[in-house]
């Protein structure tokens, strides 16, 4: 299982050190929003669940304070995924399913 700082370096995110410590800033928030969107949107109907505190911090982690636009599509993609993977049935919905579990797990955010 892949901790929260191998899901940062592994996901593109620039690690700074500042007075307070190191904090994580990714360099494209909407990429991470429509990754996560897909991830969330896709648990109800696949029927898996996500630890929110570790999704929280992780989004602390990646998306700066000064991106304004983030929480807004942000909450376009969750619904675009959910519509989405709510029309699949069979083999598509099994790897939709199947492959967003899996990046869920590969970044520490499934519920234990």
């Amino acid at each position: 299982m892949m901790n929260l700082r191998d899901s940062i370096s592994r996901f593109g995110v620039v690690l700074a050190l500042t007075a307070s410590g190191p904090i994580a800033v990714r360099a494209d928030s909407s990429a991470f929003g429509y990754d996560l969107g897909l991830i969330i949107g896709a648990a109800e109907k696949c029927s898996y669940r996500l630890d929110e505190d570790v999704v929280s911090a992780m989004v602390e982690a990646q998306v700066p304070a000064s991106d304004l636009d983030f929480a807004a599509l942000f909450q376009m993609q969750i619904g675009y995924h959910r519509r989405e993977t709510d029309e699949l049935s069979g083999l598509e919905l099994r790897l939709r399913c199947e492959t967003a579990q899996r990046s869920a797990s590969a970044l520490g955010i499934l519920a234990k």
